[in-house]
């Protein structure tokens, strides 16, 4: 159970970086 919920906020945090990524990539490309 705690690793099940511990992986999930690992990929949650993956996520959520990955997407700020792409997002400041992006807004540098448009400048």
């Amino acid at each position: 159970m705690i690793k099940k919920l511990s992986l999930s906020f690992i990929g949650v945090g993956f996520v959520s970086i990955a997407i700020l990524l792409s997002h400041t990539t992006l807004q540098d490309g448009m400048n």
